[in-house]
């Protein structure tokens, strides 16, 4: 569900042109799939 939020989100302040919090917005969403990967082994 937050990825997709922060891709919307990302998408949004694309047309808005900020590139700063469009940049950290991007980082988090990158981050999303490889948290739950991580979150997957750990519970293994």
């Amino acid at each position: 569900m937050s990825f997709i939020v922060l891709r919307i989100a990302y998408n949004i302040l694309y047309l808005l042109n900020w590139d700063k919090l469009r940049s950290l917005v991007w980082f988090f969403a990158f981050l999303c799939p490889i948290l739950m990967l991580a979150q997957l082994a750990i519970m293994q």
